[in-house]
């Protein structure tokens, strides 16, 4: 996770030798500068990336070594659950991780299809589901709905 984009201006451009704007941003853009409330919830992110690192390497190994994608469509992990290639706004990262972003303004939840061929595992609750079904899973600001596939890394369910 990295903390990168524009926020609004500063109103202290910083110019080019020519004369053109070289910056057109620099507010504050670290994960206190959101907010107490935006504040914890990054927090719980960072730290969900601290226990992936392991996983995010392995991931990244395989891309290099076999060219994988880290971010697949369902259907490279499910290619015979035909319900998989027709998603568009969910994903897996790597083989085993799930990931249903919220893509709607002020959404608190979504439906999620679980592919079959896997038991799923909803990473904040610890809750398991079978698959090829679909699902409503819950998404307030503080969750991003994301299961895991078989249980896999089960040490970090609930940890955000």
């Amino acid at each position: 996770m990295r903390l990168h984009g524009d926020r609004r201006p500063t109103g202290n451009p910083v110019y080019r030798k020519d004369g053109s704007t070289a910056l057109f941003t620099g507010s504050d853009n670290e994960v206190w500068s959101y907010g107490t409330k935006a504040y914890e919830i990054l927090i719980n992110y960072i730290k969900l990336r601290e226990l992936l690192r392991p996983y995010i390497r392995s991931l990244m190994l395989d891309a290099h070594e076999n060219g994988a994608p880290v971010m697949r469509p369902m259907f490279f992990e499910f290619a015979d659950d035909k319900e998989s290639w027709l998603l568009k706004d969910q994903y897996m990262f790597g083989p085993d991780i799930l990931v249903a972003p919220i893509l709607e303004p002020k959404a608190v939840s979504r439906q999620v299809y679980l592919p079959v061929g896997a038991e799923w595992t909803e990473l904040h609750s610890g809750k398991k589901y079978p698959g090829g079904k679909t699902i409503t899973a819950e998404a307030p600001l503080e969750i991003i709905p994301v299961f895991l596939k078989n249980n896999s890394h089960a040490e970090i369910i609930g940890s955000i």
